[in-house]
């Protein structure tokens, strides 16, 4: 199940793979101009966005569809937004997260999405996930407990 696609407006935040976070500047039938602060650079894209540009909801989490591709917010509790059922690849790697519930919506860890989270050592409302991608954990030392839920029937090699 795909959660609805928002449509993007004038002052949006988005964020590109290589530019960062940006800001819509102007809209128009056939594309979408945004703003980044890399040398104060604007760049257009087609109007249908497709791989270019995902939606930052709340100004915390790059979101493409029902999947959370990137945190870039500066919490340290974490509440997993209820419309997501994917954590993607490298998602949080490395952030100062200290606790994070996942909402009993996720369905789905992908590999190395927690990596190096050495802050991390809470993790609550897993009831629902299905599947945790290799070295989802790794590195999260500070992990102090986690109760996996019998949801879980796939593991990818080393989650740890």
């Amino acid at each position: 199940m795909r959660s609805k696609t928002r449509t993007l407006k004038e002052k949006d935040k988005v964020f590109h793979k290589l530019y960062g976070v940006g800001t819509v500047y102007s809209i128009d039938n056939k594309y979408v101009t945004v703003s980044f602060s890399v040398g104060k650079k604007m760049f257009s894209y087609p109007s249908s966005l497709g791989k270019y540009l995902h939606i930052i909801s709340d100004n915390l989490y790059v979101i493409d569809d029902n999947t959370l591709l990137k945190y870039i917010g500066n919490e340290t509790v974490i509440n997993i937004p209820k419309e997501i059922e994917i954590v993607g690849k490298g998602a949080f790697k490395g952030s100062d997260i200290t606790e994070l519930s996942f909402s009993n919506c996720v369905k789905k860890i992908n590999d190395e999405a927690f990596v190096n989270c050495k802050l991390l050592k809470k993790l609550t409302d897993l009831d629902g996930l299905v599947s945790i991608g290799k070295a989802a954990f790794k590195g999260c030392s500070s992990l102090e407990t986690i109760s996996l839920p019998q949801t879980i029937s796939d593991f990818k090699g080393e989650v740890f």
